[in-house]
């Protein structure tokens, strides 16, 4: 079946394109990145270059209430089918933002580049399919905080050892008795430095070094007999940008990996 414009709905829309003019929308000739009052995503990126690969994102929180976070990991991951025994790899970090903040909002926004991989499980009567409960994830990082004290372009690196305190791991804390987070210095943004996690399954411990000289260990003892419900390992930015309902909160992270090497 063909469709006719008869005379008089043609005159119709030739007058209507007539007054239709286009008026430019953006021309993106800004240096603040992608204007957030006129697109609703933010700059993102994963790719190779110069023989490293890059990754970049940066987020807004929503704006639907004045609590909580919206949170995204930004990944590269190793197709794993059991726990790796440790991580290393050269990062540098490009480019950091968490200056913004929202008053009636008492969260704290954080972005980091991590090396991060689950372990084991702990949680009571063993993992349930499809839920990351329990699951303990180990990864060493470098991390800013939206109520960082530091001066700008200065981010704090830190070993971490956790557990998944819910399905989708989007909450988690200590494991009992265990440290959360050991220190491992500063870094500014364009200082290269070479991070790596190690587990030691027999003694109970991970090992975390930068630039094979600063070194921290984490020592616990629960049972890490029981495979994770969730087997990872990835190199990945992580964004926890503040909710707020009276701007568009924004925060994130850019960076380079290279050299990444796996322990299994």
């Amino acid at each position: 079946m063909k469709f006719h414009l008869i005379p008089a709905a043609v005159a119709s829309l030739l007058a209507l394109n007539a007054h239709a003019a286009a008026v430019k929308y953006d021309d993106f000739n800004v240096t603040t990145g992608i204007d957030r009052v006129k697109w609703g995503e933010s700059e993102a990126g994963r790719f190779i270059d110069g023989n490293k690969l890059t990754l970049g994102r940066f987020l807004y929180g929503n704006t639907a209430s004045d609590t909580g976070l919206t949170m995204e990991s930004w990944n590269m991951s190793i197709p794993v089918t059991a726990p790796v025994k440790g991580l290393r790899a050269d990062v540098t970090i490009d480019d950091i933002k968490q200056d913004e903040s929202c008053a009636a909002n008492t969260s704290v926004g954080t972005s980091s580049a991590r090396l991060i991989g689950s372990f084991f499980n702990i949680r009571p009567g063993g993992p349930v399919p499809g839920d990351r409960t329990g699951d303990v994830l180990a990864q060493v990082r470098a991390r800013r905080t939206s109520n960082s004290v530091d001066a700008a372009g200065v981010l704090q690196v830190q070993g971490v050892l956790s557990q998944c305190t819910n399905a989708d791991c989007s909450a988690s804390s200590a494991l009992p008795g265990v440290p959360l987070v050991v220190p491992l210095g500063s870094v500014t943004v364009g200082t290269p430095m070479r991070l790596q996690f190690a587990w030691d399954k027999k003694t109970n411990t991970f090992t975390y070094t930068r630039d094979a000289a600063i070194t921290a260990t984490i020592t616990y003892t629960q049972d890490d007999s029981v495979a994770p419900a969730t087997v990872f390992a990835n190199v990945s930015m992580r964004n926890e940008i503040q909710n707020c309902t009276t701007q568009r909160i924004k925060g994130g992270i850019a960076g380079t990996f290279d050299n990444v090497y796996v322990t299994q």
